[in-house]
Parts: C-alpha cells; sequence; structure tokens
C-alpha cells in the first residue's frame, strides 16, 4: 500500500501490517484536508511515534500550502504562470559528526520550493498572510522567501528508497575528492517522484553536494 511504502521509506523495514493501514488513513485525510499539516502530523506522530518525521511532515505542509496560495494569487493579479516546482532539502550535521548520520534525528534541515523572479516580496508576504487566515499550518512562520546560490556543485541520480541513499551519496563524494575537490556546503536533495505514488524502488531523487577546491 501507499502508507506501507512510505514507512518503509523513512525506517528503511517493512511496516507491521497495521502500521500500514493508520499510514493509509493518514494519506486519504491528507489529501482530503487539502495539505492540512496539523490533521496528517498529528497521524504521522501515531503512526511512526518519530518527531522528526513530523516536524518535516508540518514543514511539507506549511511549503506546499504557501506555494500554492502564491500560483493562484499571481493568477488573479495577471502574472504568468507561477508552476508549484518538486520539493528540494538541505541538510547538515553539527561539525565532526558521521555523515549522513545513523540517526535521522541527528540531521539538521531546509526544506525549500523554488519561486520564479515574478514572485515579488510583496506578493509573498500578502499570500502567506491569506494562507493564514485561512487554515494557519503549523510551521507557516517559519517559511520565509530568500535567494540561494549555491555555487560549484556536483550531483547524481539516486533511484530507490530514500532509506538507501548512502552508497550513491558515497559514489557522489568520492567522484568529487577524485576531481581535485572537497566537500563544501550542504547536502542537498531534489525530490522528483511523490512517496505516495511511486514504489520506493522507482522514485527518483537528484542528490547535489557544493565543491570547492
Amino acid at each position: 500500500s501507499h502508507g506501507a511504502n512510505f514507512l518503509y521509506m523513512l525506517h528503511g523495514r517493512e511496516p507491521e501490517q497495521l502500521e500500514g493501514e493508520i499510514m493509509d488513513k493518514a494519506l486519504i485525510l491528507h489529501a482530503e484536508h487539502s495539505f492540512n499539516a496539523s490533521t496528517f502530523t498529528a497521524r504521522v506522530v501515531a503512526s511512526t511515534l518519530s518527531t522528526c518525521y513530523c516536524s518535516i511532515s508540518a514543514a511539507i505542509g506549511a511549503l506546499y500550502g504557501a506555494a500554492y496560495t502564491i500560483k493562484f494569487a499571481a493568477k488573479k493579479a495577471g502574472i504568468p504562470d507561477v508552476p508549484v516546482m518538486p520539493l528540494e532539502g538541505l541538510f547538515w550535521t553539527k561539525p565532526g559528526d558521521s555523515f549522513p548520520p545513523a540517526d535521522a534525528g541527528d540531521w539538521h534541515w531546509t526544506l525549500m520550493l523554488f519561486e520564479p523572479p515574478t514572485v515579488t516580496r510583496k506578493l509573498f508576504d500578502e499570500s502567506v498572510g491569506q494562507l493564514r487566515e485561512r487554515k494557519n499550518p503549523p510551521g507557516l512562520s517559519r517559511v520565509r522567501l530568500e535567494r540561494f546560490r549555491e555555487g560549484r556543485a556536483a550531483q547524481i541520480l539516486h533511484v530507490g528508497p530514500y532509506s538507501a541513499e548512502a552508497p550513491t551519496i558515497e559514489r557522489l563524494h568520492a567522484f568529487i575528492r577524485q576531481s581535485g575537490y572537497r566537500l563544501a556546503g550542504k547536502h542537498h536533495e531534489i525530490y522528483m517522484g511523490d512517496p505516495r505514488r511511486s514504489a520506493p524502488e522507482k522514485l527518483k531523487t537528484v542528490i547535489r553536494q557544493p565543491a570547492s577546491r
């Protein structure tokens, strides 16, 4: 089921039947509530017992809520289509910690959605204000609009579950070092697949790593 696949990607193991059934119901509620982050997050708590994943779910809800509000506000204002782009994430650990960490709770992270230059500060602020009045999803107060410049980076396409990324990351890091560069900046992932609709082994993730001399 979709719920079981989602839990498999989070934990790297086959979930119990009951866990999968609970997550299936959570995803149904998630869809029916138009990314109502508070509803989805509460059910992730019940199904995964993990604060890290709850926080990420709330962040995703707030981001997509803002992105779609911006999209519709832009259309109303006569601004050319503002697409909702794939989800991206920046991940890092404390200095001296292993990478990637064995425990997902040791990650520090920021999630992002690309917005074109036509999305101005005024449009962003007005859209977030509208979303706050309608739903005010958890995490909305931390959504921000800012420029992101990554610089020189190497990237690789990972096909498979998120829990199996480690060998792909190691290959990318080895390539950077063999090319005479060193790792610099934050681990960057771009999610090209939808874990609700794709089997874990078919998910596609672009993994990027900034590098410098």
